[in-house]
């Protein structure tokens, strides 16, 4: 299993905010305490199980990244951003549109969410990732 390793973590949030933030925004940074806090449970789950479940694992990282929120905003992006890594550093992707990615985080804020409905979102949108060569 790989997780982002904090300077990717940090190089993902600066391209996001790069691209979708003002130009004030550019010198915003993540929070190291609340980084490591997010990333604290889905280490321990590698660390102490390693065959820990990779749905289960995307999960834990997006709800420790949405709870702790390390970035001054745009933490639920940030989030998506690494489950989406997360998933395709271990073979997957997410298979979702931009509109459908808008749909669930409008169902995360109107809705009561559960570790295992998170999991399942996962688990029904992941496929395969299949690199195909150009060469």
């Amino acid at each position: 299993m790989h997780l982002p390793t904090r300077s990717v973590i940090r190089e993902v949030y600066r391209r996001q905010l790069r691209q979708y933030g003002s130009e004030a925004d550019q010198n915003l940074d993540l929070d190291d305490v609340k980084l490591g806090a997010a990333l604290a449970w889905p280490r321990m789950m590698i660390t102490a199980n390693k065959s820990v479940d990779l749905f289960e694992l995307v999960s834990s990282l997006f709800t420790g990244v949405l709870s702790e929120q390390p970035a001054p905003k745009g933490n639920a992006s940030l989030a998506m951003a690494l489950a989406m890594i997360t998933l395709r550093r271990n073979g997957l992707m997410l298979d979702v549109s931009n509109e459908e990615v808008a749909e669930f985080f409008n169902d995360l804020a109107t809705e009561q969410h559960t570790e295992q409905s998170l999991i399942g979102y996962f688990q029904k949108n992941a496929i395969p990732f299949q690199f195909k060569s150009t060469v």
